[in-house]
């Protein structure tokens, strides 16, 4: 049979997408009562809710509160229409939920500040409208589907619309990459990670775009970047991840790299606003040139010992960015990202051909 269009259920990785029917609201209600009884009888002879007794009592329920509540939530943002007036009530509702990693130490001070977000949850399953594909709330853009949940139109979603297309276009220059294009993009608000552009859900294998009015390269360098965790997630083999790691480690090795000749100095010179090239390294000197007035160049020196006490405080790494000596995943990532965009460096582009293009 084939499904109604306005469905939103796909094949996705062999498996469906979730569709409205597949919410499991029966579950969040049922954990709901359940919670909120609890609570009620505890109040009785426990009045602080910070007790041991009120949080040990509780820690099963409040888990499986919070599981139902996340699956709920995940299902209203990738099926239901949501109201313009609700936007921020959702962005609430998943930040608590995607957050929600540890028993919050005051029971009842969290369910008092949080119940109306659960309330929001069960009304907007049940009665908001369903998502129209082909809409600006839900539509496909080359191998993704994309759920508008922020309601991002005009200029602002043209720009993340072109910042997913580069990003698509630049992984299929990486043939193995490939696999990553698939499935959902949410585009959301700042609801989980505040300073990042995109994230990776592993637990859910789900990806997510924040809202940008001004999206360009840099929207597409972190989609790309958070379909890396994916493939590192999901494809990537054991004995890749173990030559990377070994890989990442040689890399940390050597973190400290005195300048070459022809290096630039990792100090700024007063008067200049560039880093001057170093020129000549000689008698425990490195040597520069700075530009004169009429054109010429005056040499002069900076001791080794001078610069080396500063690396040893503000390191020179062999990673392809800082970031990437956060973790091996991170330095995969961001290696990755920077190969698709043809912006790796042939010392960092070397060692990750050998690895991942065997």
């Amino acid at each position: 049979m084939i499904p109604c269009p306005n469905r939103v259920a796909a094949r996705w990785l062999n498996r469906p997408r979730l569709a409205s029917e597949d919410i499991n609201l029966p579950a969040l209600s049922r954990n709901l009562a359940d919670f909120d009884t609890q609570i009620r009888a505890l109040k009785a002879d426990h009045p602080h809710g910070n007790s041991p007794v009120v949080r040990a009592a509780l820690v099963r329920q409040w888990s499986a509160l919070v599981r139902s509540g996340f699956g709920v939530v995940n299902g209203v943002l990738s099926t239901r229409s949501i109201p313009t007036n609700q936007t921020k009530s959702m962005e609430m509702a998943y930040r608590l939920l995607a957050n929600s990693s540890r028993q919050p130490k005051d029971m009842y001070k969290w369910w008092e500040k949080n119940q109306k977000r659960f309330d929001l949850l069960v009304d907007a399953a049940k009665h908001w409208p369903e998502k129209q594909l082909g809409t600006d709330e839900l539509f496909e853009l080359g191998s993704f589907t994309i759920h508008n949940t922020v309601g991002a139109s005009g200029t602002e979603l043209e720009g993340l619309k072109k910042a997913m297309i580069r990003a698509e276009q630049r992984i299929k220059t990486i043939p193995w990459f490939r696999k990553v294009l698939y499935g959902d993009v949410h585009i959301v608000a700042n609801i989980s990670r505040a300073h990042h552009a995109a994230w990776y859900r592993k637990v859910d294998d789900s990806v997510y775009l924040r809202r940008s009015k001004r999206a360009g390269m840099g929207e597409t360098h972190a989609l790309i970047h958070e379909l890396g965790h994916r493939y590192w997630t999901r494809f990537a083999s054991g004995s890749q991840k173990r030559e990377w790691e070994l890989h990442h480690e040689r890399t940390q090795s050597n973190e400290v790299r005195m300048p070459e000749v022809g290096d630039p100095l990792p100090v700024k010179i007063k008067g200049m606003s560039d880093f001057p090239t170093v020129r000549l390294r000689m008698n425990g000197t490195y040597v520069y040139a700075v530009p004169k007035p009429d054109g010429t160049e005056s040499m002069q020196g900076i001791s080794e010992d001078k610069i080396r006490r500063y690396l040893t405080k503000n390191p020179i790494t062999n990673f392809p960015t800082s970031y990437s000596a956060t973790s091996a995943e991170e330095h995969f990532c961001e290696a990755l990202t920077l190969a698709a965009l043809n912006d790796l460096d042939a010392e960092h582009l070397t060692p990750f051909n050998t690895i991942w293009n065997a």
